[in-house]
């Protein structure tokens, strides 16, 4: 969460399953030292995600999508976070959608992107956590 005006945007990827028409993330990323952060963005290194896409797979998880914060109160997503859900979903052949989450300061915007557009799955509220953590 980005509660000090300096600190950066964090993000990662999601790994789980679908089982029913449900979404199951089991397991995120925490940013990695060749991730590019700035206060108000935030790009994976590539390689480094692609090397953990095939180390879920092999213990039998699927990527699922990205998350990564916002220093908004309320995020919503941006003209690049589309575009990036877009880019993401058509580079990955039979995905039925993308999951992409945006932590914000007091809420978490959660959203899937189809072959056409990001659709608003949820808001989830949070509680203020120790910014220190």
């Amino acid at each position: 969460m980005q509660t000090l005006w300096f600190t950066p945007e964090s993000g990662g990827q999601m790994f789980g399953k679908v089982e029913d028409g449900n979404i199951i993330v089991t397991e995120v990323t925490l940013p990695r030292a060749k991730d590019k952060r700035t206060r108000t963005s935030f790009l994976l290194d590539v390689p480094s995600a692609n090397v953990e896409v095939v180390e879920h797979f092999a213990r039998g998880l699927h990527y699922l999508g990205d998350w990564h914060t916002h220093p908004q109160d309320e995020p919503e997503p941006s003209q690049e976070d589309r575009q990036n859900a877009s880019r993401l979903f058509k580079a990955a052949a039979g995905r039925p959608c993308l999951v992409m989450a945006i932590v914000g300061r007091n809420r978490t915007y959660v959203g899937v992107h189809n072959a056409t557009k990001m659709i608003t799955l949820t808001e989830v509220k949070q509680r203020r956590r120790n910014r220190w953590l």
